[in-house]
């Protein structure tokens, strides 16, 4: 069966947040595997995975307020040394998972 990645950008009630713009706060990865989502997410205190089942993707997205970019994930690039790259942020998590440097 197929995946498909998506990037999930969306709002976060954190109020340190509020500097960027509203509904692109927040970012985690999506992925369709048939009729289930499985949702890779990373906060703060820690990483969330949830996997639903849903009959229609363009409703949960709607209902979700969540504005998607599909993707297709790539292989790991050749590793080059940043102090950024392992910080913990919800970006660094989604290029970790997408295999992007």
């Amino acid at each position: 069966m197929r995946q498909t990645y998506y990037v999930v950008f969306t709002d976060c009630k954190n109020k340190y947040l509020k500097m960027f713009k509203k509904n692109f706060r927040h970012v985690f990865v999506a992925i369709k595997y048939g009729n289930c989502v499985i949702r890779l997410e990373d906060h703060l205190m820690g990483f969330r995975t949830e996997v639903s089942t849903v009959k229609d993707f363009k409703d949960l997205t709607k209902q979700e307020k969540w504005n998607l970019i599909r993707v297709v994930k790539g292989e790991r690039a050749p590793k080059k040394f940043s102090i950024w790259f392992w910080a913990p942020t919800c970006v660094n998590f989604v290029k970790n998972v997408l295999g992007l440097r």
